[in-house]
């Protein structure tokens, strides 16, 4: 069993239990699903009266790659550094995690493909991380995480500042969240 089946199950449970009387919400990354994949895990979750809501990138942390509340964490330690500056540094560090975004796509194809020769999955796993950039940045595509970890680290190189996702969460301005923060809150809050 995955964990979105937990996760369904878990709020069905929740629907059952207040009687329908509660909306529940089912909310997941994105990560490298398809969207035949994602479909099919929404139409589980109406089965089951449940909401879902899946991130448009690849999963939460994504949403705090935004080069101005860096740029303003850093700056206040080192007013030198332009965001020009800090828009370099997740351009690169975003290009950096490519491959190994590719190899990760590959592997989980593979196995939900096992009888598929290993030169078709690397095909495979280059299309699909291909269509996930289509029309958007690479910083929505790659690990947020890792990304967020590898512009720390090179923030900390650089300028001797290092920051988690918390620390730009609690740096940025509300106007920079991301329109979708918004619908969900709204959409949770009812």
């Amino acid at each position: 069993m995955d964990n979105n089946q937990t996760a369904i199950g878990a709020g069905k449970a929740l629907h059952i239990s207040t009687e329908g009387q509660i909306p529940v919400f089912l909310i997941i990354d994105r990560d490298f699903r398809t969207t035949p994949s994602i479909e099919k895990i929404k139409k589980m979750c109406e089965d089951n009266h449940l909401i879902l809501h899946c991130w448009s990138r690849k999963e939460i942390e994504n949403y705090f790659v935004d080069a101005r509340p860096i740029h303003r964490i850093i700056s206040a330690k080192k007013p030198h550094v332009l965001i020009s500056d800090v828009e370099t540094l997740i351009k690169e560090s975003s290009e950096d995690l490519v491959e190994s975004t590719i190899a990760v796509i590959v592997d989980q194809w593979h196995l939900l493909n096992r009888k598929e020769p290993a030169s078709k999955a690397g095909k495979e796993g280059k299309r699909i991380f291909d269509d996930l950039c289509a029309g958007r940045p690479l910083e929505h595509v790659v690990s947020g995480k890792r990304l967020l970890g590898e512009i720390s680290k090179r923030s900390k190189a650089n300028w001797n500042v290092s920051f988690g996702a918390m620390t730009i969460c609690r740096a940025m301005h509300e106007s920079e969240f991301d329109d979708e923060f918004s619908v969900l809150a709204r959409k949770l809050i009812g």
